[in-house]
This record gives structure tokens, sequence and C-alpha cells, in this order.
């Protein structure tokens, strides 16, 4: 991850997605998210993804976004951020880009759920 300034998306629980300014450096992911990062593919949209707190959900955080298509949701502040396979590096967002995220975050917003966090938890095993 490098030290460029990229253009994000980020949304706080319960709060509409701001455009922001972000430096991609682990150190600053993980103070706008609150902890330890974990980087998961953005739904339906090639080339994005979407920076969370690994842990959110275990230390309680504050629903944000219901992710249908992962059968998941989202905890704690999110970062939405363009990847460059290439270069294999976060990448500014483009105006349209931002305009379908938006759309997506507002569809799935999470602040009216009124079900059990513990519900979109879940482990993984595997036989090697």
């Amino acid at each position: 991850m490098s030290e460029a300034k990229v253009k994000a998306l980020v949304k706080e629980a319960g709060k509409e997605a701001e455009i922001k300014e972000i430096t991609i450096k682990l150190e600053d992911l993980q103070k706008l998210v609150k902890g330890m990062i974990e980087i998961i593919p953005f739904p339906g949209i090639e080339g994005l993804d979407i920076i969370l707190n690994e842990e959110g959900k275990l230390i309680n955080l504050d629903p944000n976004i219901l992710i249908p298509e992962y059968n998941d949701m989202a905890v704690g502040p999110i970062i939405v951020l363009g990847f460059n396979e290439d270069e294999g590096d976060h990448r500014s967002l483009s105006e349209e880009e931002i305009k379908k995220v938006k759309e997506y975050l507002k569809k799935n917003d999470a602040r009216e759920y009124k079900g059990n966090i513990e519900d979109f938890l879940g482990v993984d095993f595997y036989i090697l």
C-alpha cells in the first residue's frame, strides 16, 4: 500500500457516505475503520473493494450496511476504494463508480436493522 492520496467513499454507521481524499497507508486505513482491516470485493462492481474492521462484529460496532450478496453485514466505518489489478494497489474511485456505490450503500443501509449481528458471525473450516 502506498502513501498516495486517493478519492474514496467513507461511510460511518448510521450516516451517509462521504467522498474523502485519503492516504492508503495501513496505519491510516486502520485509524479510519477503528482497528485491524479486512478487505472484501465490492459486490457486483468489478475492481472495487470494501475495507472494514476485521473484528467489528466481535467488538459490537454499530451496523453499517447489509451485504445480501454475501449473506453478511458490514459494521463500523467502511471505506470503498478502487483496485488496480495490474499495479496491485488501490486507486481513486471514478465519478461513475461513486454514483453506483452511493446507490448501493443507500439501498443497503443497516441503520434500521433490528436483527442480531451474531446472525452474521461465521467460522469457516478448511481441510488441508
